[in-house]
């Protein structure tokens, strides 16, 4: 069974632990929009449901502690009339805020860290949704959003000569902006992402990013939702009392940790065909060229240098993912959830199972890019 990793890097109180326990309870049951389910080891879901009871009442978590640094593991299980199946294990590192805080300028050594970085599948780096919201109304507030993106940014860069995969930011705390009713829309993302695109850190690295092929985004989530957190004159949250958590988006950086990373395995067949040099003396047109080299390439041909896990997908979605890096196509969401539908009657096996759920990802990240298309950070606004 495949082992897929994911970092999540965050300062203190950027909404990681919070987020967390939203995730799994929004995955912990089979829907018909997630057609998967998450299962930890019992200890670990315990713990999540506890936290999460506590927000029930209004109980925000505590801070991780300084020398946590702990990994939560998922089966990603489907259940059909047949039976449950695990399509893959999920290993998703929880890092404590204050190791990316209280050294500035420094980079945190802790070797199960730089370890976790070199092998993951994906980095997550939360981006404090509150903090942005404050410097959009104040600018002068802009010594707290500076920290945050500081603090992320010099631990993911740290390791960027190591890393070939997909970064995604998430905008934590995304019920804030827009109005008392609905979540924000795709304008208020562009103005955050020209925010951020302000600051030296985070321009710098989407313009100079190590791997032009793995996709980088910004997704915004809410794991409480709206309703919850009212603003406070002091600019703090503070839940509502009798309030409910209604999480928003939380599974989607989860589908786009697997479906970027499925994307970015296959746009690297072009240059494991000796054409990276080539590309490379081409400037400017790199991604042209490697484009070209896919739509050259049959899928038996991809399926041969992909690695072992990705090996087993189907001939119709490999087809899908080679042709949507090829085109740079939108993807259409009625075809994924009509994909979604049919091949969860199919599902007997692990095999079949990581179909699915792979399917699954690419309707909910199909569903992402129709709402905030600027959350691709790899497209120039």
């Amino acid at each position: 069974m495949s082992v897929h990793k994911i970092v999540v890097l965050g300062p203190s109180g950027s909404g990681k632990t919070t987020y967390l326990a939203s995730m799994y309870e929004r995955l912990k049951i089979q829907r018909q929009e997630t057609s998967f389910f998450l299962q930890p080891a019992l200890t670990q879901g315990n713990e999540l449901g506890r936290l999460y009871q506590g927000l029930m009442r209004g109980q925000l978590p505590d801070k991780t502690l300084l020398g946590n640094v702990t990994t939560w593991s998922f089966n990603c299980n489907v259940t059909t009339a047949k039976g449950t199946f695990t399509a893959f294990q999920l290993d998703y590192l929880d890092y404590a805020g204050e190791r990316l805080t209280d050294h500035p300028g420094q980079y945190d050594p802790h070797p199960e860290f730089t370890q976790a970085m070199e092998e993951a599948d994906s980095v997550v780096g939360l981006l404090d949704g509150l903090k942005i919201y404050q410097y959009m109304r104040d600018p002068t507030k802009m010594t707290a959003l500076y920290e945050n993106i500081s603090a992320v940014m010099k631990h993911i860069q740290a390791n960027r000569n190591h890393m070939r995969s997909p970064v995604h930011f998430i905008l934590t705390k995304w019920d804030i902006f827009g109005d008392s009713e609905q979540m924000a829309g795709n304008d208020m993302l562009k103005q955050v992402r020209d925010v951020l695109m302000k600051f030296d850190d985070f321009r710098d690295f989407i313009n100079n990013r190590p791997n032009k092929n793995a996709p980088i985004r910004l997704i915004p989530v809410s794991a409480l939702g709206k309703g919850y957190m009212a603003l406070q004159a002091d600019g703090s949250l503070r839940p509502i009392p009798g309030a409910i958590p209604k999480p928003f988006q939380v599974e989607i950086p989860l589908a786009c940790a697997l479906t970027d990373k499925m994307r970015e395995e296959i746009t690297t067949v072009a240059e494991r065909a000796n054409l990276h040099d080539t590309a490379n003396k081409a400037g400017g047109i790199l991604h042209k060229i490697l484009q070209s080299v896919l739509a050259g390439l049959t899928s038996a041909q991809i399926r041969r240098a992909l690695p072992e896990r990705f090996r087993e997908i189907d001939e119709e979605l490999l087809t899908f993912f080679r042709d949507l890096v090829v085109n740079e196509a939108m993807k259409r969401a009625e075809q994924l959830r009509e994909w979604q539908a049919a091949s969860l009657q199919t599902v007997n096996d692990q095999k079949t199972a990581f179909n699915h759920v792979l399917e699954n990802f690419a309707y909910l990240e199909g569903i992402l890019e129709e709402r905030y298309p600027a959350s691709s950070l790899a497209i120039t606004p």
